[in-house]
Formats: C-alpha cells, structure tokens, sequence
C-alpha cells in the first residue's frame, strides 16, 4: 500500500502557494498522513519516504516524533536523492531580483523556480511535461528561501538522532543536491542499518530517469527486507542491526 499526499502549498492541495509562514507546518501534514494510513492499515509496518526537498521534512519528522509522548511507530525511513544542501547558486540577475523582494515584499511569490529543469533531469518529456503542469510551483516568496535554508541547516543537524532502518538512493549525476552533505549526513546518523546506493550516469530526478526501474527494484528489494505483518517498535525502542554502506 502506497499513501502519497501533496504537501499544502502543492499539487491539489490547500494553502498559498510559494509561502509559508513556518516550514514545520508540512510536518503537519505528514502526521496527517501517517495516522491515516495507520488506521487504513493497523498493525502493519510503516516506511516513510522522502524525496529531493521532501527527503529533509522526512527526517526532520522522523526525529521530531522521537520526542512525542505516544509517536507513532516507524519501520523506516528512505531517502531518494536527498537536497541537504543545494549545489545551484544564483544567478547575478536572481542575486539582486532576491535583494529588490527582501526589502520591498520578502512574502510575495517572486522567486522563479523554474529554468534549470534539464540539471534535474535527462528525461526531456518529463521536463516538458513539468514545464506544461499548471499544479507546479513556478515561484517562492524570499521568506520562503530564507527559511529553506535555515531547515536544511536544522536538518543537517539532526543526523545523530536519525536510528531507524535507512536507504539512501542518488544518483551520479545529480547537479541538484551536494553529495558531500549527503555523505556527511549519512556519516553522522545513529542507525547502522543502512544502505546507500548511487546510481552510474543518474541524474537528481530518480523517479523520472532511465535509472527508475532499477529505483524500484532497489526500493522494493529494501522494503521486502523486512515482514509485512511485523508490529514496528516505537521510534525510542528501535535498536540499530546492521550496516551494508
């Protein structure tokens, strides 16, 4: 069973879109989602998984629901082509485009989005068919960036307290993330239950690349790895197995 949400700001989903107040509300919505599916499916073992930005709301949920007073239970957490810091820098024209909006209107949508899609990915139809999707977010506020960063710096931070079974996927070429703070951050994580996989000529959009098959099997072969009617151990119970890195 697959529960996949638009975060709010996204997809159909309520909510401004390229602002928010607070970027800890979209762990709101992933508490939403999981208790659903927790009572859709009781007893069964639920994986969270995170991709690109969305790979840091993942663990910034996975430790905040560490000190919850009744967490719900985690089997794991998978990561695919995690963004812990960003290798694209702006442009001179984005640089003082940034600097006009953080005086005059920091919360207003302002800040294109778009333009860089074929760093992301080599699957041209892909890129057309985002470029032609209307539910895509095309521009954030300055407000919004300023407070990206400071959570993937939060996110970053947070590694020591990530001890749940970990997959990471990435590819060679992907010219959106920083491999070195993936690398780190893996380096720092209590779990030694964990795999990290990179995959030969990938680019950052794992999903939507010639790579995405081997993505699934990889995905599927991690997750069949552990028992389906298995109850998973709160979060604070969970003991650390193995490490295959």
């Amino acid at each position: 069973m697959l529960a996949a949400p638009d975060l709010r700001g996204h997809g159909r989903s309520e909510g401004a879109r390229g602002a928010i107040d607070r970027f800890d509300r979209y762990l709101e919505d992933i508490e939403a989602t999981v208790r659903w599916v927790h009572t859709s499916w009781p007893g069964k073992p639920i994986f969270l998984l995170g991709e690109s930005m969305g790979a840091s709301i993942a663990i910034q949920y996975v430790t905040s629901n560490q000190s919850r007073a009744q967490p719900f239970s985690l089997a794991g957490l998978a990561l695919i082509s995690p963004v812990l810091r960003p290798t694209i820098h702006p442009t001179v024209g984005e640089a003082a485009r940034y600097l006009r909006y953080l005086l005059t209107a920091p919360s207003r949508p302002a800040m294109p989005t778009t333009g860089r899609e074929e760093l992301g990915c080599r699957d041209n139809a892909f890129n057309d068919q985002l470029r032609a999707d209307p539910l895509f977010v095309r521009k954030v506020s300055v407000r919004f960036l300023n407070s990206l960063s400071i959570w993937l710096w939060q996110t970053r931070r947070k590694a020591a307290r990530v001890n749940l079974p970990l997959l990471v996927l990435r590819g060679e070429r992907d010219y959106i993330a920083h491999p070195a703070a993936t690398v780190a951050f893996v380096r720092r994580v209590a779990t030694t239950d964990q795999r990290v996989i990179t995959l030969p000529e990938a680019y950052h959009c794992l999903l939507y690349d010639p790579a995405t098959p081997q993505v699934i099997e990889m995905l599927t072969s991690w997750l069949a790895a552990y028992p389906p009617t298995q109850e998973s151990a709160p979060l604070a119970e969970r003991t650390p197995l193995k490490k295959d890195v």
